[in-house]
């Protein structure tokens, strides 16, 4: 296997993550806006999260959970900048982590790489828009 192939295999893992836990955050919203479920809400969130970071090569566990467990305070709109939903789509911190290691294959490598990240979320938003009505910005 070449070292694209094993880069572009690990970088798909992170970004169906990604998009995973922004589904469960999603859905975190949704239950929480009804009254008398935001703990259950929460409760939910935490265990779907907890599963998929657990299917991360580089997340640390404890430190990602408290990230998200801060996050319930975060109250800007899902398409704010500093919005949850957005820093779980953000493909540039799962790109970096990676980098210096690409950049090692190769220069040129680093950009094909990103773009198939970027191409990749893309078709799994829009198939969660189109076959499930789901719509995380």
């Amino acid at each position: 296997m070449k070292a694209k192939e094993v880069f572009w295999e690990i970088l798909k893992i992170e970004v169906e993550i990604g998009v995973e836990l922004a589904q469960h955050w999603n859905t975190y919203q949704n239950l929480s806006a009804k009254q008398g479920y935001e703990k259950i809400a929460k409760i939910q969130f935490l265990d779907c999260a907890k599963i998929e970071i657990g299917k991360s090569i580089f997340a640390k566990e404890q430190y990602y959970l408290e990230w998200l467990e801060e996050q319930f305070e975060n109250k800007l709109p899902n398409a704010s900048s500093g919005s949850t939903m957005t820093a779980l789509l953000d493909l540039d911190g799962i790109h970096s982590t990676f980098e210096d290691a690409i950049e090692e294959v190769g220069d040129d490598l680093n950009e094909e790489l990103y773009t198939l990240m970027l191409n990749h979320q893309r078709i799994l938003l829009g198939n969660l828009r189109v076959e499930r009505g789901i719509d995380l910005y």
